[in-house]
C-alpha cells in the first residue's frame, strides 16, 4: 500500500517563469517468504531479521515501511528580450525512490531473467541530490538544445555483477547451467551528462533535418570505479522528405535515419562477465501519412530497423552476454484518432 501528497505551484512572468513542487510518499510493503529464499538471504547476511516473523512452514512474514520526501525548484528565463525564442532553464531537486519488491528480497532467476539476482531487504531510500540546465532556441525552421545534468545518488541501488570463481568462472554453477551471478548493492554514486538536439527545416523546401547526441558519466564513489551497464555514446541523424497535402492526406514523409554507439571505454575488466560489444551503426528508415476525417484521423506508417542486419550487441542490455540484438525489422503501424473537427 502507497500513498502521499504532492504540491506544485508556478509563478509565470513575461520573461521569467518559476516552478517549485514538492511530494511525501509513504509505502507499506509485506514480503512472504517461503523457507528457501528466507535461508537463503540470511546466509548470505541480506536480510533485516528485524522487519520478519517467522511462518509455521519455515519461511517469514516481512514488513517494510519506507517514507520519501522529494523537492524541485526551476526557474525558465527569456534572457533577450528581443529573440524571445530562445531560453534558459535550470533546475534543482532532491528526489526519492523506494527500492522494488525484486531489489529486496529476489533470491535466483526467474523463467525469463537470463541471470541469477540476489536481492536485500535491508536497502534503504534511494536519494538523488542533482541539478541540469538548459538552452534551447525555438524558431520557425530551426530548433536547437543543449542540456547537461549532474546528480550525486545517495544508496544508489546498484545491479552489481559479482564474476565468481572455480569451475564455472566467473559464472555461477546452477542445474540450470552457468548463469552470471548479480546482487542488488547500495553505494554512492556519482552521474553527469548531457545533450544535444539539433532539427532544421529547409526554408521554402520541403525537407528536415535533425541530430541527436547523448553522452553519460557514471562513478562509483564508494568502491572508486565505474558504474557498470552505462550507456555509451550515442549519436544519431535523419534525413526526412516532406510531400505536400493533398485533399486526402496531409503530414506525409519519406526518411532515412542512422544511429552510432560507441564502445563503452569506461569499464572494470575485473568487475563485470565480458568486455564491452563493440561500437555499431544502424541504418533505419520509415514513411507515414495522416487520412483526416470529419470526426476522425487515420495514421499510417511504415518502418524498417537494421536494414543492413548488421550484428551488434547493447552493452546496457543483459541478453549481451548470450546473443546478438535481432537483425532487420519492419514494422507497420495504423492508428485511429477519434475526435472533432479533423476534416476541417
Amino acid at each position: 500500500m502507497s500513498g502521499g501528497p504532492y504540491v506544485v505551484e508556478r509563478l509565470v512572468h513575461d520573461r521569467v517563469e518559476l516552478e517549485l513542487g514538492g511530494r511525501y510518499e509513504a509505502l507499506g510493503r509485506t514480503a512472504l517468504l517461503g523457507e528457501r529464499d528466507f535461508l537463503g538471504q540470511r546466509a548470505g547476511g541480506r536480510l533485516d531479521e528485524d522487519a520478519c516473523t517467522r511462518s509455521d512452514d519455515g519461511g517469514a512474514r516481512c514488513k517494510k515501511t519506507h517514507h520519501a520526501g522529494s523537492a524541485t525548484a526551476g526557474v525558465l528565463a527569456r534572457p533577450i528580450k528581443q529573440v524571445p525564442e530562445f531560453t534558459l532553464r535550470v533546475d534543482a531537486n532532491s528526489s526519492a525512490r523506494v527500492p522494488a519488491i525484486d531489489e529486496q528480497y529476489m533470491n535466483g532467476a526467474a523463467p525469463s531473467f537470463p541471470v541469477l539476482g540476489i536481492g536485500s531487504s535491508k536497502l534503504s531510500i534511494e536519494r538523488t541530490w542533482g541539478g541540469s540546465t538548459t538552452v534551447q532556441y525555438d524558431h520557425d525552421w530551426l530548433f536547437a538544445e543543449g542540456s547537461a545534468y549532474v546528480n550525486y545518488i545517495d544508496d544508489y541501488i546498484y545491479f552489481r555483477p559479482v564474476p565468481q570463481s572455480g569451475e564455472c568462472a566467473p559464472l555461477s554453477c546452477t542445474t540450470r547451467g552457468p548463469l552470471p551471478l548479480f546482487a542488488f548493492d547500495p553505494i554512492n554514486a556519482l552521474f553527469g551528462g548531457g545533450e544535444v538536439r539539433l532539427a532544421v527545416q529547409t526554408p521554402g523546401l520541403p525537407f528536415e533535418v535533425s541530430a541527436n547526441g547523448a553522452w553519460v558519466r557514471a562513478v562509483d564513489l564508494t568502491n572508486r570505479g565505474f558504474v557498470t551497464f552505462v550507456p555509451p555514446d550515442m549519436y544519431s541523424m535523419t534525413g526526412r522528405y516532406l510531400w505536400p497535402d493533398t485533399n486526402v492526406s496531409s503530414n506525409g514523409y519519406l526518411e532515412i535515419n542512422g544511429a552510432v554507439a560507441d564502445r563503452q571505454r569506461r569499464f572494470d575488466p575485473e568487475a563485470d562477465f565480458a568486455d564491452p560489444p563493440s561500437a555499431y551503426v544502424l541504418l533505419g528508415a520509415g514513411a507515414g501519412v495522416e487520412f483526416p476525417q470529419d470526426s476522425y484521423l487515420i495514421r499510417l506508417s511504415l518502418r524498417g530497423q537494421n536494414l543492413l542486419n548488421r550484428r551488434y550487441r547493447e552493452y546496457a542490455s543483459l541478453l549481451r552476454y548470450f546473443a546478438d540484438q535481432p537483425g532487420w525489422g519492419i514494422q507497420l503501424r495504423f492508428a485511429i484518432e477519434f475526435g472533432a473537427g479533423f476534416g476541417d
